[in-house]
């Protein structure tokens, strides 16, 4: 499966300098990791996996793609001084990101330098990698609403293309995060005549419906790690907290913030956001409804949306697949795949119904064994009577076999 290897789906997050894009990445991690100043930040290319469970660790190399550091502990200073080293040219970073869950298909988060800071051939490698029509990793493009520069119209160009070959998996890879909507002032305009600026601008580079999403990605850090210092698990000072609560109020107050609604998610999805908005809302969980508000609820829900619908299918296409080549059939066609299939079921339901059978004949050995037995002590026959009712739950749930089957088959 073409660049979904090893159960990994790659999210490459892409964007011109000062988009945001580090911030947004941090209030997914719902920690502060990636360096984030004004200044152009992102030199180097980060990779980070999906381990659940785990605190973050890294794995530092140069150029030549040799480990030249490791950090069982990794922090944001770590990553600020790493960034700064002009011998690092790649961190993979491990950890548990806390939106998805790696049991199936790992998570791997690519922090991309920008085209106006790449230090190496390889950044323009990676860059490629992600355009390519054939690609199925996702991208999100991080835009903050001001448009026109010469790096901006260069990278679009690129992705309109990639957009246009594919379908629709072509489209709903790209996801457009449009940040930064909590500094618009009044004489901006409206989210949505927002919004509508970025679609036109982006029709222009030839990208039409494109999937936007609006968000304030700074904000939801603030509360997300205020949510943890609430539970012993971050520390953060005074003027975080004050400016937290400031947001919050902003985003409560203030429904034109109310990004999650101009997201463009399946209405089941969205049902279950707006539910979650108002279960916070009677329980006056203040913080929850200005997270939701913020949009990056949103943009998760669509990266998992993504994973459902596209990549788990692939995956359980190529168990498939698997299955039938260890049985040596690939070879055949598709119809005749399908049909083999079938009959390695029959024949697993075949066997379990013969040990069926066997069951029923222990149980009915027990049973004679108990009528023989009437006699001896009571608690005997008690124990011999749990073990019979026991046996006889297991020989007929024919759920267990049906389950049997799929884990066999991995469907």
């Amino acid at each position: 499966m073409e660049n979904v290897k090893n159960d990994e789906i790659e999210v490459y997050v892409v964007a011109v300098m000062s988009a945001g894009k580090s911030t947004l990445i941090n209030s997914m991690l719902q920690t502060r990791l990636m360096s984030s100043k004004q200044e152009a930040c992102t030199a180097i290319i980060t990779r980070i996996k999906d381990k659940d469970g785990t605190d973050w660790s890294a794995e530092v190399y140069n150029n030549e793609n040799k480990i030249i550091e490791t950090y069982k502990e990794l922090n944001y200073n770590t990553m600020n001084r790493l960034n700064a080293d002009e011998r690092v040219s790649t961190i993979k970073i491990s950890g548990d990101i806390p939106f998805v869950t790696s049991e199936d298909i790992s998570l791997v988060l690519i922090d991309t330098p920008g085209l106006n800071n790449a230090r190496d051939p390889e950044h323009r490698e990676i860059q490629k990698a992600f355009l390519d029509p054939s690609s199925k990793a996702l991208v999100l493009y991080v835009m903050d609403g001001i448009f026109g520069t010469q790096d901006d119209d260069t990278l679009l160009k690129q992705v309109a293309e990639s957009m246009a070959v594919g379908g629709k998996q072509s489209q709903d890879r790209f996801i457009f995060v449009v940040n930064k909507m909590d500094d618009r002032r009044r004489e901006d305009g409206d989210i949505s005549e927002i919004l509508d600026g970025v679609r036109s601008y982006l029709r222009r580079h030839g990208i039409e419906n494109p999937n936007l999403f609006p968000a304030a990605a700074l904000p939801a850090l603030y509360i997300r790690l205020m949510k943890k210092a609430s539970e012993g698990k971050a520390e953060v000072d005074e003027d975080l907290e004050d400016e937290t609560e400031r947001v919050i109020r902003k985003l409560n107050r203030n429904e034109k913030l109310h990004l999650e609604t101009y997201a463009p998610l399946p209405a089941s999805i969205k049902k279950m956001i707006e539910d979650e908005l108002e279960e916070a809302k009677q329980s006056g969980d203040y913080s929850t409804q200005a997270l939701i508000h913020t949009g990056i609820v949103s943009i998760e829900a669509a990266i998992r949306q993504y994973i459902k619908k596209y990549i788990q299918p692939m995956k359980y296409s190529e168990a498939v697949n698997a299955l039938l080549a260890a049985l040596g059939r690939v070879e055949y066609m598709e119809a005749a795949k399908q049909e083999e299939v079938i009959e390695e079921c029959e024949r697993l339901i075949d066997i379990y119904k013969q040990k069926i059978e066997e069951l029923q004949k222990a149980v009915a050995l027990y049973q004679s064994a108990c009528m023989y037995l009437e006699n001896t002590e009571d608690s005997l026959e008690k124990r011999l009577s749990r073990k019979i009712t026991e046996s006889q739950k297991k020989s007929i749930q024919i759920k267990n076999i049906q389950n049997e089957i799929r884990s066999i088959l991995d469907i």
